[in-house]
């Protein structure tokens, strides 16, 4: 009745939800999506369009950065070329993919067998805590970020959402939908 999911796999079906997400050279820190989403409409337009397909967008969710863990060194673009590479599709993929890289994309589950049994040379799966509990660690050596000051050029906020079926959320109490609010902010922003 509910899901946190990643804006970005909407994409297919919801073209618009590709900039409900942290993309290729976009707004680089949490504060620039809180300015879009509190101040210019975004929180708005993620319901408005969320409401077309029945549910309802409470709010965004912002991680840390999105960074490569790599098999082998990733020191230019020039090095993408040919890599096996899983990312989240859409924006990125395309843009890995103007590189060289081959794309692929692959259910959270699967990237670390994928990258053990060699199916991935590479794989961004979300932010460096996660990565690290997921042991990607384990069966790459290289970790791949951005520039000095900026950790991932490419997803530099990992930006999720939390959206709930419009029925499910219409019959919840008022203090209950406030509480879930509430609490959608606080672990975004932990």
């Amino acid at each position: 009745e509910a899901m946190n999911s990643f804006s970005l796999y909407w994409a297919g079906k919801l073209p618009a939800t590709a900039f409900l997400s942290s993309y290729t050279l976009g707004l680089r820190y949490p504060h620039e999506w809180d300015i879009f989403f509190y101040s210019k409409g975004g929180l708005q337009a993620a319901r408005d369009l969320y409401a077309k397909q029945g549910l309802y967008y409470v709010n965004r969710i912002h991680h840390g950065p999105n960074i490569i863990h790599s098999k082998t060194p990733i020191r230019s673009i020039e090095d993408f070329r040919d890599l096996k590479l899983r990312v989240p599709g859409g924006m990125i993929a395309e843009t890995f993919a103007k590189a060289g890289a081959k794309t692929t994309l692959l259910p959270g589950g699967e990237v670390f067998s994928a990258l053990e049994k060699g199916t991935i040379d590479a794989a961004d799966y979300t932010g460096p805590a996660v990565n690290w509990a997921l042991g990607f660690q384990q069966v790459t050596k290289y970790i791949s970020m951005g520039p000095a000051g900026l950790m991932s050029v490419y997803q530099p906020v990992d930006l999720m959402d939390f959206a709930v079926n419009m029925n499910v959320w219409n019959q919840l109490p008022d203090n209950l939908k406030k509480f879930v609010e509430d609490e959608i902010q606080v672990y975004s922003n932990a």
